[in-house]
């Protein structure tokens, strides 16, 4: 019997002062923001995939694989970034007792699961996983995509 995981976490965070920064730099002194400036100054999203498998039997076979990736976009204006992330994971595993007798079925199994989160008051996030099993082999793949923004009138 084997268990292989992978693990991958990719995460950013980026902060910005929503264009006060200039009116910072020749106030002469530091400015308090409001709850709802500070709502609007920060942009970031963390993204996530874990991939496991596992078989038993005379020969077995696993495979993992996860990968995530992080992007921001800084306009010209820091109020209005973007950040997006994308987190897949993909398991195979595979057992089988190559017809002999051992007293105990061959078996195979995978998990995957992928998360993530953004910032903004525009939020877009998409998950699918999905499983197939036949004749002693598992498959399995997910994938999770996460996109926030900071719009105008919104």
């Amino acid at each position: 019997m084997f268990i292989h995981r992978k693990l991958i976490l990719a995460s950013i965070v980026t902060f910005g002062l929503a264009g006060a920064g200039p009116a910072l730099a020749r106030s002469g002194r530091a400015v308090e923001l409001t709850p709802d400036q500070l709502d609007r100054v920060t942009a970031g999203t963390a993204v996530a995939a874990d991939a496991n498998s596992a078989a038993t039997g005379v020969l077995t076979i696993g495979i993992t694989n996860t990968n995530a990736v992080v992007g921001v976009n800084r306009g010209p204006n820091p109020t209005l970034s973007s950040s997006g992330g994308l987190a897949v994971g993909a398991a195979t595993s595979f057992g089988t007792n190559l017809a002999a007798n051992t007293g105990q079925p061959a078996t195979s199994g995978t998990s995957v699961t992928t998360g993530g989160s953004a910032d903004g008051n525009f939020k877009v996030n998409i998950s699918n996983n999905q499983a197939l099993s036949a004749l002693g082999v598992t498959i399995q793949v997910g994938f999770t995509s996460a996109y926030g923004a900071f719009a105008l009138g919104l």
